[in-house]
């Protein structure tokens, strides 16, 4: 009888192996657990708590007993110390669990009606424990302890709850991973060898004007918003990293963007920067650097005309004791245009400003400059009873830097 007792428990741990196989998720994987203990050891109750690392609170899950709906809001809390402590076996009121808990073990009590509660952690491969299988115990089943199924019966349970749990960790690094990537301002897309999509992210699919996924889509779909990208075909034959400067069109414009790709394992990474913002920002840096070269220059410039007019005034002041000699009559014509057509180049100069410009040489003659001069500032010598005679020989020529607009 107790052999054909022990063949009927084996087969229900038989029978839990292919249903938990089935099991997708903590919640239905604790229902059936709990079933089974209860039934495998003639157990009252039994109550599966999943533990929550973020929180440090194991949550009541898979409870097997319609008194006990309850407990669900009284979450246990237990700290590290404690975990490490676990081991299997019966607990009581002195249980650190309870010493910690003093409101859930006074509720524990009042629902069970008894002091002594089987305690059965569960430990992933790291040893951490992310599972507890709580039991009250009662005069009738006080030998459970010593019952030589249970830790067959715990190496069963435990193997679908690490692997649930390592599955649910897996999807959350992965959800982790693509909100990442989907905040990346890079465009990425990843390509197999036959230049398959295998994933991209948001912005990737911002940049090629998709509200649709491109994954298992030939990554030629792209070809006419972006020829360049052509070049990826070049990654997957000769497995050369390349990266270039091109355009796309996107959102009705040609941007600018920067694309790189190179073959990791047997996969193409491309990561695509969007350069339009880096664009404007050199816009908005060159249109700075003008309007502070402009009033770098307000002061030299205000200078130079400042120079032309006295010039000017000093040969209007000489021109009513001089208006009969034709000579100097043609030098104060020829020296007032000269003046006024140096001021007029200097306000176009100003206006050209806000416009690309480049640097030109010019070759000019020193002697006829400093002549220029020298006619210009005659009055002002003549006041002060100064003579400048021009030494400079004619065939000095020099170059100069000055800006000619393209």
């Amino acid at each position: 009888l107790q052999n054909q007792t022990t063949v009927q428990r084996l087969s229900q741990l038989h029978s839990f192996s292919i249903e938990s196989s089935q099991c997708v998720n903590q919640k239905a994987l604790a229902t059936l657990s709990t079933q089974l203990l209860r039934d495998l050891f003639e157990l009252k109750t039994v109550l599966y708590f999943h533990y929550i690392s973020d929180v440090k609170l194991f949550i009541p899950m898979g409870i097997n007993h319609s008194n006990c709906l309850s407990l669900y809001q009284y979450p246990l809390s237990i700290d590290e110390t404690i975990l490490s402590d676990l081991s299997i076996g019966s607990g009581s009121n002195m249980h650190p669990i309870f010493n910690q808990n003093q409101t859930v073990y006074t509720l524990f009590s009042a629902i069970f009606c008894t002091k002594n509660y089987f305690i059965m952690p569960i430990r992933n491969t790291h040893g951490n424990v992310h599972g507890l299988f709580l039991a009250p115990i009662y005069s009738s089943n006080t030998l459970i302890t010593q019952d030589s199924l249970i830790p067959i019966a715990m190496d069963a349970v435990k193997l679908p709850i690490n692997r649930i749990a390592n599955f649910e960790a897996m999807q959350k690094t992965n959800a982790y991973n693509q909100a990442v990537l989907d905040n990346n301002p890079v465009g990425i897309i990843v390509l197999d060898k036959n230049l398959n999509i295998v994933s991209c992210n948001s912005k990737a699919l911002k940049l090629f004007n998709e509200t649709h996924t491109l994954i298992e889509q030939k990554v030629s779909q792209v070809y006419n918003k972006c020829p360049d990208i052509q070049q990826i075909e070049y990654v997957a034959i000769s497995q050369v990293p390349i990266a270039f400067e091109t355009t796309i069109e996107y959102d009705g414009m040609v941007n600018s963007i920067y694309l790189s790709a190179q073959l990791i394992e047997s996969e193409i990474l491309c990561m695509i920067t969007d350069l339009s913002a880096m664009r404007k920002l050199q816009l908005k840096i060159q249109q700075s650097n003008q309007l502070s070269m402009l009033g770098t220059m307000s002061a030299s410039i205000a200078h130079e005309i400042k120079n032309s007019l006295v010039g000017i005034h000093s040969f209007a002041q000489l021109l009513p004791s001089n208006w009969n000699n034709e000579s100097f009559r043609e030098k104060f014509s020829s020296l007032v245009m000269n003046q006024l057509a140096r001021v007029t180049n200097m306000t176009c100069l100003l206006g050209q400003l806000g416009k690309p410009s480049v640097t030109k040489l010019q070759p000019i003659n020193l002697h006829y400059h400093l002549k220029q001069a020298i006619e210009l500032l005659t009055g002002e010598f003549n006041k002060h009873r100064v003579t400048v005679v021009n030494t400079i020989h004619n065939d000095i020529i020099i170059k100069r830097f000055g800006r000619a607009h393209v």
